[in-house]
């Protein structure tokens, strides 16, 4: 039903090759904004590498006030709760891995879809990941990967029933998604690769509190996704080709076809690529229980990208891309508040026309002995696409809700020592817009929301007092610009405030095994 958005740094035994246990501690300035512990211990002995880590932590997403649309205020500080436990185990004999994760994210919510509940409530997501795969080797040219993976979450699980939010209670879902892959890898020639293989995976949900899944009248819900997928990479004096097309056929949504090209080009220091790729989005399982009249269509995107690179010298590169990206049949999230909505749905999914945006992005990158440098600018625009209302702004027709036109960043990092270092960064963040409000007729007030300029620092020693024992400090958002989360469409919520300043510590050791 809902994929968590956590992100897993896997590593293998041999990388990890040892013990590594870190602490890091967050303050903002009335509350903690993170603490919490991770360790990571692998190794490999012949053929068997194993590894096994754990992350406990814990988190306020903010202390600032947040104010729905209504006027309704509370203060953030002990009811902004996101804490995260995660288990990632590896095993991999040979050419068999295997890999299991448990990760479980609780959290306190009493911003509601508009208004703000009487107090937090605890809502939390749980899921278990499992995955094995064998590379098969036949000969020194092909290899076949065959692969399995299951998932199962608790997404949304909403402990206890709200005095304004029931819509949570009756999400509470156990949702499973088993899947099978093959992959052919062949190198047909020095110049010529082929990947090929199909795939497939069946979604099953199931309410546990006796609740009817709105488009489908039973407690349980299920899906079946078949694919086929291809691509070959060409390598020739003019230019080198990359080709390739994957087909899925959903019982529920019907076909998609997405093909894509690629041409790369090296003269000398100078770099070319050009991409024509497309992709589709299929309806997730609230997606389509959720629909409006029970009806939805995958979501397909063109994505049209050139870049040019220019290596300056050994030390220094230069970049700059420019794409234009246009999605068909969007899939939306939509509220109808009028008094001619349909009772039945009166909120949900539905598909809208085509949008999409266009940009340039430049990146400049210098790495040497005493450290790097890495700057990007990145602009976009819809002023040329179809705009979806719910997305667009009223006062400037080139922009999407809560995304800004402009955006620079900085990322360094300065050796003064062998082992004291020093990382500045900054991030230029430009105007925004966004509903904050409601007047007298009901409607969404508009709002403009200034730009923002993030500055950060931070400072670490390595190898402090033993060898292994790494130690630093940093300073986020030095100027206090406040982190806020404006929402990406007409939905009604207020922009919801992310953490203020904060003073970061660090502390990690790391005790790797002598290699025989």
């Amino acid at each position: 039903m809902v994929d968590l958005p956590n992100i897993w740094y896997t590593k293998s035994g041999s990388e990890i090759n040892g013990l590594r246990v870190s602490s890091t501690y967050g303050q903002m300035e009335k509350t903690y904004a993170r603490r919490n512990v991770d360790i990571s211990f692998g190794k490999k002995v012949k053929d068997l590498s194993f590894s096994i880590s754990g992350l406990l932590g814990q988190g306020n997403r903010s202390e600032q006030t947040f104010t729905d649309i209504y006027g309704s205020s509370y203060e953030m500080e002990k009811e902004s709760k996101l804490d995260n436990n995660n288990v990632n185990i590896g095993l991999t004999y040979k050419k068999l891995s295997v890999r299991a994760i448990y990760d479980q994210m609780n959290t306190n919510t009493r911003d509601a879809y508009d208004a703000a509940l009487s107090r937090a409530y605890p809502t939390n997501f749980t899921g278990y990941f499992f995955e094995t795969k064998y590379d098969w080797a036949i000969g020194n040219k092909l290899t076949i990967t065959p692969k399995l993976n299951f998932k199962r979450q608790r997404p949304w699980e909403f402990d206890g029933i709200s005095d304004t939010l029931d819509a949570y209670e009756t999400t509470v879902l156990i949702t499973d998604r088993y899947g099978a892959n093959i992959t052919a890898n062949w190198n047909v020639s020095p110049k010529v690769n082929i990947i090929m293989g199909t795939e497939a995976f069946y979604d099953y949900a199931e309410s546990k509190r006796d609740v009817l899944f709105q488009n489908s009248g039973t407690s349980t819900i299920d899906y079946f996704n078949s694919a086929a997928f291809v691509q070959s990479i060409i390598k020739n004096k003019i230019a080198n080709l990359t080709i390739g097309a994957r087909i899925d056929n959903n019982n529920a949504f019907g076909k998609a076809f997405v093909p894509r090209l690629g041409l790369t080009k090296k003269i000398n220091k100078l770099n070319f690529k050009l991409l024509w790729g497309n992709s589709f989005r299929a309806p997730s399982i609230q997606n389509f229980q959720t629909s409006y009249n029970g009806e939805l269509k995958p979501e397909k995107s063109q994505t049209i990208e050139f870049e040019t690179s220019y290596l300056l010298n050994r030390k220094m590169y230069f970049s700059v891309s420019v794409f234009d990206i246009t999605t068909r049949n969007p899939i939306i999230y939509f509220i109808d508040t009028s008094s001619t909505a349909n009772l039945a749905s009166p909120e949900g999914y539905i598909n809208k026309e085509a949008n999409g945006s266009m940009g340039i992005e430049g990146e400049y990158r210098y790495k040497g002995k005493w450290g790097y440098v890495n700057m990007t600018y990145s602009y976009y625009t819809i002023a040329s696409k179809t705009q979806v209302p719910d997305y667009s702004v009223d006062q400037n027709s080139s922009l999407s809700l809560a995304f800004p036109a402009n955006k620079i960043t900085l990322n360094s990092s300065i050796n003064l020592t062998p082992s004291f270092f020093i990382s500045p960064s900054f991030c230029y963040s430009g105007k925004r817009y966004g509903y904050d409000g409601i007047d007298s007729l009901g409607d969404y007030t508009l709002s403009e929301f200034k730009e923002q300029y993030f500055l950060n620092f931070y400072a670490g020693y390595n190898n402090i007092f033993v060898k292994g024992l790494d130690l630093s400090v940093g300073v986020f958002d030095i100027l206090n610009e406040k982190v806020l989360y404006i929402q990406p469409y007409s939905g009604g919520h207020a922009p919801l405030p992310g953490v203020s300043r904060e003073i970061i510590f660090k502390l990690r050791y790391q005790l790797h095994y002598k290699e025989k």
